[in-house]
């Protein structure tokens, strides 16, 4: 039986041979042949929109990207413009523009959760609230699929990437706010539940600062991108030694890239506030393995593009000890930043 359905999915161009065990493999038995996946067999298009970004990209059965094309909000190009007409007209434009490729469906990959009720982006973010997606998806003769952003990250580790082995583990990511997605025994865990994952709103410093969800002391008042840039634009104004004044010439022009810029120019300053948000985050990540089953978190964010800052991440996670002492810290991969992750773990979906 496991021959016959084997033929037929090589037939069908799905999978293909890879060669077999050699004789000193093989004890006893049938002569065994190896199957993988076959490449190139059907195409999806991916798209994540963010507030840096809206990325696009074309990726085949196996995840390789065969295209891609990123539209970076800027003060020419404002995020405030985004809306859902905006939205449609661009993945109309990159279909068309991509026309000779048979795309067999669209995976949309948002900054909050999908509501299947309300068919919008459920989000403190007042932007997103205006994006209608049943609209998007309406506007569409081929399947359209909604999913978190990192929920769609955590899926492209699942089944593009080397680690489809891995049946429970989680994906910390950091940017503008905070969240955690987890797969346990190889599905994503509760993804219809909006509040799990949240780990930006896990109170940290009871009576803390305000956090935008209307809580004080929330991780990402203090760990986040966003937090990371407030405090940077801080430092801009009142700091007379900070080398950000020589990277941009307006606090508003500041970003992650400029504030890892100067940690790595040694800008003490700049060097604590990121020491800072690591050390949130370590008691962060560390946390995780007393609430959910698994030992592998994968770390994602543009400020993790910098060996340095890894480095202090690691060494911050070692020096901490476990509950009990016989069970090692978690293993932490930093998961590489593009800008067409969250479209590629679409394409996943």
């Amino acid at each position: 039986k496991v021959s016959e359905s084997s033929n037929e999915l090589i037939l069908e161009g799905v999978v293909k041979e890879l060669g077999s065990y050699t004789e000193e493999e093989v004890r006893s038995g049938r002569k065994k042949i190896l199957l993988g996946v076959k490449p190139n067999h059907s195409y999806f298009l991916g798209s994540e929109i963010s507030r840096k970004f809206l990325s696009f990209c074309i990726c085949d059965n196996t995840g390789l990207i065969i295209r891609s094309k990123t539209i970076t909000f800027n003060k020419e190009n404002a995020l405030s413009n985004v809306n859902t007409e905006f939205y449609i007209l661009h993945l109309k434009k990159y279909l068309a523009d991509n026309k000779d490729i048979l795309v067999r469906a669209i995976g949309l990959a948002i900054p909050g959760h999908y509501s299947e009720d309300s068919e919008n982006i459920i989000s403190n973010y007042k932007l997103w609230a205006t994006i209608n997606l049943k609209k998007i998806k309406d506007s569409f003769d081929i399947p359209v699929h909604i999913e978190n952003n990192v929920h769609c990250i955590s899926l492209a580790l699942r089944y593009f990437d080397r680690y489809n082995k891995e049946k429970n583990y989680a994906v910390f990511h950091v940017a503008n706010g905070m969240f955690c997605s987890y797969v346990h025994e190889g599905k994503l865990f509760a993804s219809d539940k909006h509040l799990v994952g949240e780990i930006g709103h896990l109170v940290m410093k009871p009576d803390g600062e305000l956090c935008e969800c209307g809580k004080k002391g929330c991780l990402q008042v203090y760990a986040s991108e966003a937090a990371i840039v407030l405090k940077s634009k801080d430092l801009y104004r009142n700091s007379k030694t900070t080398s950000l004044k020589q990277l941009v010439n307006d606090e508003e022009d500041i970003t992650i890239k400029d504030i890892v810029k100067a940690y790595v120019l040694g800008d003490e300053e700049i060097i604590s506030v990121i020491h800072q948000a690591l050390s949130f985050m370590v008691m962060s990540i560390t946390n995780l393995q007393m609430v959910i089953d698994t030992n592998l978190i994968f770390v994602h964010g543009e400020l993790f593009d910098q060996a340095e800052i890894i480095d202090t991440l690691e060494k911050y996670i070692n020096a901490n000890k476990t509950v009990i002492p016989t069970i090692p810290n978690p293993i932490i991969n930093i998961y590489h930043y593009y800008d067409t992750n969250g479209a590629r773990g679409a394409c996943a979906m």
